[in-house]
């Protein structure tokens, strides 16, 4: 009778694991096992059937489930055979139950020592009791993380077995001191924007490994990924909704997309340019022919940054490649370097002057073009542009800047020009003829020169001219 019923467990026990509905994944496969014929209670009343045992073992704090079968009820008893893989004897084998009705996990405080090829148990009256409790689901199982002076921020997407992780899952960010696990951040996953998390993670140097641990509050399970990261003081990594580090223990493994220390641009001076991968252990290699980068192409060294001389211009693919991971997206800039168009420079320089100066703009750049301005703001290619030399007769501030087109603008050169005909002693006669002020400035449809004339009955000239240089007006 009691064979009969054993092989009736054991039969229902590999029917009903076909449609077992539970939270955690496959146990992890191990050349030895042991077997355990256990009698299983939540809050001291008999499980029910289809309820899930799960054995699992703490590892370096990091959760391996070793075994799991479906609970079922034979003549009042609640049973389970359960296969539990193992590493050794003697390790702690701990157990949850997974409560169908509740959909819950419950966990149970007993430990059980392994035993390699060992089995404990027999049906009806020497079953392992393991009794689970309800209720006592953990939601964080870390403290705060100590604040440091200086901290990165990674922008992460979170999986578990390639499965997005939910909106009570957690993130959290270690690195091993002195042998020690550290806890240096952690952060609840987004399930609303995809399973994503924003952690920031505390870190003393760029010579820190990152590593990280994933919190799945439904299965009551702590899961470390594979991926050791670089730490970088201030630094970030991984950007919404593009550039997500993918964090995903027991799942594929993309590499993240590697970054330029550079801003890709226009520049006026010679460029040495890096390529960064929050990643370790990776290689990023580039081309600089536009081509899409491959394992074979340039490895990038940080000893050999890519130099970019003035002038030139180059169109940078890079990709970073790991042994077992899925490549990088490719990365990808344009850089030009650019001469910068020699300072203009006027004649005569700027300084006080008795009467009004004819001012002329040069530049040794050569077909630059010349933009001035005459009332002190910086000029631009709106400003007016210049053809031809023109007269100063009051007090000015002039700045010009020269263009060109394959090239970087110049410096903005600034000269003041004081002169003394426009400001005659008050009431006294002027001390020489010319145009004493000019308003407004700059012109409008409308305009009103000041003339200072030294003598009364002294001949002269009064001359308008356009950009050009040509006279379109003349007064005597």
């Amino acid at each position: 009778m009691q064979k009969r019923n054993i092989v009736c467990l054991c039969i229902t026990v590999l029917c009903t694991l076909l449609f077992a509905t539970d939270p955690w994944p496959d146990p992890m496969l191990l050349p030895e096992s042991m077997t355990l014929l256990a009698n299983v209670s939540i809050d001291a009343t008999p499980a029910s059937a289809g309820d899930i045992l799960a054995a699992y073992v703490q590892e370096n704090g990091v959760t391996q489930l070793r075994g799991k079968g479906e609970i079922v009820v034979i003549e009042g008893v609640s049973g389970c055979l359960l296969q539990i893989y193992t590493a050794a004897d003697d390790e702690d084998i701990r157990f949850m139950v997974w409560d169908q009705s509740s959909e819950s996990v419950c966990h149970s405080e007993q430990i059980l020592l392994s035993q390699i090829n060992g089995s404990i148990g027999s049906y009806p009256d020497n079953m392992y009791p393991i009794s689970a409790y309800s209720g006592s689901m953990t939601a964080d199982p870390w403290p705060e993380p100590e604040e440091m002076n200086s901290a990165m921020a990674i922008m992460t997407q979170v999986y578990i077995n390639d499965v997005p992780t939910g909106a009570n899952d957690i993130l959290a960010a270690f690195v091993r001191v002195d042998g020690q696990n550290e806890l240096r951040g952690k952060a609840q996953v987004n399930e609303q924007q995809g399973s994503t998390c924003m952690i920031e993670v505390f870190s003393e140097s760029n010579t820190e490994t990152i590593y990280y641990r994933v919190w799945d509050f439904e299965s009551q399970m702590m899961y470390e990924d594979e991926g050791l990261y670089h730490s970088e003081i201030n630094g970030q990594a991984g950007s919404y909704p593009d550039d997500l580090i993918l964090i995903n223990p027991g799942g594929a493994h993309i590499v993240p997309r590697p970054t330029f220390s550079i801003v890709p641009g226009i520049y006026d001076s010679e460029l040495s340019l890096s390529l960064f991968c929050p990643l370790m252990d990776v290689s990023i290699c580039y081309t600089l022919d536009g081509t899409e980068p491959g394992p074979d192409d340039i490895v990038f060294s940080d000893q050999l940054p890519i130099s970019i001389s003035v002038p030139d211009s180059l169109q940078i693919k890079a990709r970073a490649f790991k042994s077992g991971w899925e490549a990088s997206g490719i990365l990808q800039g344009e850089y030009v370097v650019k001469e910068t168009v020699a300072e203009p420079y006027s004649n005569p320089p700027g300084g006080e002057y008795e009467e009004p100066v004819w001012v002329r703009l040069f530049c040794v750049t050569p077909d630059a073009t010349i933009y001035y301005s005459l009332d002190g703001s910086d000029p631009d290619t709106h400003s007016i542009q210049y053809f031809g030399g023109f007269d100063i007769a009051q007090d000015t501030v002039l700045k010009a800047r020269a263009y060109h087109v394959d090239c970087y603008p110049s410096p903005v050169m600034e000269s003041t020009y004081l002169i003394a005909s426009a400001n005659p002693p008050q009431g006294g006669t002027p001390s020489a003829t010319g145009i004493r002020k000019v308003y407004p400035n700059p012109f409008n449809e409308s305009l009103s020169i000041a003339v200072s004339i030294k003598d009364a009955r002294q001949d002269y000239h009064f001359m308008v001219y356009n950009l050009k240089g040509q006279c379109v007006h003349r007064e005597s």
